[in-house]
């Protein structure tokens, strides 16, 4: 394993090391504990924000950002994050008439995260605001209204869209041979909801409704959610629904090497009812010390949602 603290690389890895990436919705997070008997890393003074990288096998963190740095004896165990400092600063920001696109550039600007659009929401919008709410949480909360994602890795902000992510081909058949122990399977029934039902009346005093439906089993939610037309109601409340509903068959197990990668598609084989089939890893543990990986996936979506 290979270790860059402040740019500096490590002559000794550390003794843990675990690096938790996400698909999409959460920073990924490094956790890393060092034998510092030398003294090595107290000497560099490290404080919030340092960069710090690890890489082995197919794992490349990138740069991550450290956020908490405990000393106990001769150990040191270090916690980074994929957003720098600039990206937890609240702020107010306004638009109208603008693209989602060019309101994602606005809001990323401040954090001097690059931006890279794997797929395009060129939504248009009458008008947006933002509200004492950090970028990155601004973002991932309207993407998700959109059935859209946010990553970050390496400075650099990836915006997809989570339906096309779902539908990608398969490139790896797995069983329960497939994993170092069985894997584990379970159900999510508690958020399933089954309709949505938006009415809202706008300032001029138009009324909006629309009832979006998933076909499934659940509740159904009864909102007045502010919205400036019909398609955008709808769009939303997709949204809300698959936000909802995304974690009705979850799967998990480890497996050895560090192969695979967040947003990756899977076929799960021979699995209980509701999971067999293709399967999103939409987060995964790595133990880079350990050269093994927990590969968190569900099932896609089968609604028009």
């Amino acid at each position: 394993m290979t270790v860059y603290i402040k740019g500096q690389q490590m002559a000794d890895p550390p003794d843990t090391c675990t690096y938790i990436a996400y698909m999409s919705g959460h920073c990924d997070t490094l956790d890393m504990i060092f034998d510092d008997s030398e003294g090595t890393i107290k000497g560099m003074e490290l404080v919030k924000g340092d960069t710090v990288q690890a890489l082995e096998g197919n794992v490349d963190t990138g740069d991550m950002y450290i956020s908490g740095i405990d000393y106990n004896g001769s150990q040191v165990a270090i916690r980074a994050l994929s957003l720098p400092l600039s990206a937890f600063k609240t702020g107010n920001q306004h638009w109208e008439n603008a693209t989602f696109t060019a309101i994602i550039r606005d809001v990323l600007e401040e954090t001097g995260l690059k931006v890279e659009f794997i797929d395009r929401p060129d939504f248009m919008y009458k008008e947006m605001t933002r509200v004492e709410q950090a970028p990155l949480a601004f973002l991932s909360d309207r993407l998700s209204l959109e059935s859209y994602g946010i990553r970050v890795n390496n400075n650099t902000a990836y915006v997809f869209d989570e339906k096309a992510a779902e539908g990608k081909e398969y490139l790896l058949q797995m069983d329960e041979e497939s994993f170092e122990s069985s894997p584990v399977y379970s159900t999510d029934d508690a958020r399933l909801v089954s309709e949505i039902e938006n009415s809202y009346n706008m300032p001029d005093g138009t009324a909006i409704k629309t009832t979006v439906k998933s076909g499934i089993e659940g509740r159904i939610l009864r909102l007045s959610m502010a919205v400036n037309t019909v398609g955008e109601s709808l769009r939303f409340s997709n949204g809300m629904m698959r936000a909802a509903n995304c974690t009705e068959y979850l799967a998990e197990g480890d497996v050895e090497n560090l192969d695979r990668q967040p947003g990756e598609v899977v076929y799960l084989a021979d699995a209980p009812k509701g999971h067999t089939g293709e399967n999103l890893i939409y987060r995964i543990k790595n133990d880079l010390a350990g050269n093994k990986q927990t590969l968190y996936m569900r099932r896609p979506i089968t609604g028009d949602y």
